[in-house]
């Protein structure tokens, strides 16, 4: 499963510098995912083919259109596939934004005139602002966290928005049952042995490397603070206890809780793999 993030962002690599890299800074900053050609695509991949895959695999899609944009082929190919996909399935998908020329921008493309859109000059904090609220869950508001989460076995990512009420053992089992994780392993032996997932803040993995097999099965979370590394050893720990920061990015590791602790290979059981 590819992991989705929330915008694909649609402009003409001249608008980069006065204008896109200021509005993905300000969007990282809260939390917002996003796909950007200069970060997708490597040297010799296939353009369309990855420019597809991020169409596909994008909540909603970023229009930023100026006098650049209507010069350009690809582009202009990014823009009708997304009205088309937004016709097919009839929600609101794309989202206009007008960097520059907005008269000429509107005269080339009269449809837009029907959809609500963004001007530039509004400002970069408050567009971020506006596209960050629509990522965000009922419910979590000025109290939630955006967490991205990584299975250290697999691979395979996901992106949640939990409050900071919620507890550690909570948020791994969502990850887990996301990332496709299982309640019990087969460690090689007679029985499933019970798995415990554990959330490692990345910039804990250091700390979490030095840990012994025993010590690790007595976690529930590594967190790193400033320079403080925090333990949470009840599952009942709630993110707010931990300290934990918005936008923290975890590793998550399946610890088997019987006498064979596994946490550099996946784990498998009779049914398939623990992590698919």
């Amino acid at each position: 499963m590819k992991e989705m993030q929330d915008l694909f962002i649609s402009h003409a690599s001249e608008d980069k510098a006065e204008y896109i890299f200021p509005l993905v800074n300000a969007l990282s900053e809260r939390g917002v995912t996003y796909w950007l050609d200069t970060i997708e695509i490597s040297w010799g991949e296939r353009v369309v083919g990855k420019i597809n895959e991020g169409l596909g695999t994008s909540r909603r899609l970023l229009l930023c259109l100026s006098r650049n944009f209507l010069e350009r082929r690809w582009a202009l190919a990014e823009m009708e596939s997304a009205f088309a996909q937004q016709l097919d399935s009839g929600s609101s998908r794309v989202l206009p934004l007008i960097l520059n020329s907005r008269d000429e921008v509107l005269a080339t493309y009269p449809l837009l005139r029907s959809l609500t859109f963004r001007v530039f000059d509004q400002g970069v904090e408050s567009i971020a602002d506006e596209l960050a609220a629509l990522f965000i869950p009922d419910g979590a508001g000025k109290n939630g966290v955006r967490i991205r989460i990584q299975s250290a076995h697999s691979g395979l990512l996901c992106d949640v928005m939990e409050s900071v009420d919620v507890s550690v053992e909570w948020l791994a089992s969502k990850a887990s049952a996301a990332l496709g994780g299982k309640e019990r392993a087969d460690a090689g032996a007679f029985k499933l042995f019970p798995v415990r997932w554990i959330l490692v803040d990345v910039e804990a993995e250091d700390h979490w490397n030095k840990l012994s097999e025993l010590r690790r099965r007595k976690i529930w979370a590594l967190v790193k603070v400033k320079d403080e590394v925090r333990t949470a050893t009840a599952g009942t720990t709630s993110l707010k206890e931990l300290g934990l920061q918005d936008g923290v990015v975890f590793h998550l590791y399946g610890v088997a809780l019987g006498d064979i602790v596994l946490w550099n290979k996946p784990m498998v059981d009779p049914n398939g793999p623990l992590i698919v």
